[in-house]
């Protein structure tokens, strides 16, 4: 698996390890259906657990994107971002905003922000099914993560077996998917280094940013942190 580097007081980015390929689209595809399940359920529910809290970064992160779009002096925006229910209806709106900001399309900064709006739809699918499914034993299979066997949609009524589910997880694929998850979220905080960094060029602030809570320490806990950017976000540029 790929590592990477916290950011610093000098490199505000996370830096990833030789060989690491940004995500895309692709990778957040459905895996293929297992046929060997897992041992006991508690793995299942450990690795979706895992899996949901890595999720509600990448929304943060989202969340701090917008903010930085529309400039607001004040948390307002994430009230008006978290009032609509739908993740896929915010990035709608995060992505409204970022062409108002950065016209034509063809901008680079709105090509990346667009990019990464494409891969976490895709991404949000998983995330939902993970969410929304529950662990079923099949018998000489094991445990697995299955939708509800309610559900007409994503369930072939009179054949329970994996193969019959839309979805069907055991806990190493989730597992590979949160990483992803985390590594998505780096990818977006790295995304919003350089976009205050764009906005701040293209629209020149006449006050600061209020400054935005972040669950990881920065890297310059215990010195004088810049009170004019976000935590994550270091004053160079």
């Amino acid at each position: 698996m790929a590592k990477f580097m916290r950011p610093t007081h000098k490199n505000p980015y996370y830096r990833f390890g030789d060989g690491y390929t940004p995500l895309m689209k692709s990778d957040f595809a459905p895996p293929p259906k297992p046929t060997v399940g897992d041992k006991t359920p508690r793995t299942l529910w450990e690795s979706v657990g895992k899996a949901l809290s890595r999720w509600s970064i990448v929304e943060r992160e989202f969340s701090i994107t917008f903010h930085i779009l529309v400039q607001s002096q004040t948390h307002s925006s994430w009230r008006a971002l978290g009032a609509i229910i739908s993740f896929k209806s915010q990035l709608e709106v995060i992505e409204g905003a970022a062409e108002q900001c950065f016209q034509p399309k063809s901008n680079k900064t709105f090509q990346n922000i667009r990019t990464k709006i494409n891969i976490a739809k895709r991404a949000s699918e998983r995330r939902n099914e993970f969410a929304h499914g529950h662990v079923v034993k099949f018998l000489g299979a094991g445990y697995f993560l299955v939708p509800s066997l309610f559900d007409r949609r994503k369930v072939t009524l009179g054949k329970l077996a994996p193969e019959s589910m839309k979805y069907c997880y055991i806990s190493s694929d989730i597992r590979a998917l949160s990483d992803k998850f985390r590594f998505l979220d780096r990818e977006l905080f790295n995304l919003n280094t350089d976009l205050l960094k764009a906005i701040h060029k293209k629209y020149p602030l006449t006050r600061p940013l209020p400054d935005l809570p972040h669950p990881r320490p920065p890297a310059h806990r215990g010195t004088n942190r810049p009170k004019l950017r976000p935590p994550h976000i270091t004053s160079r540029g």
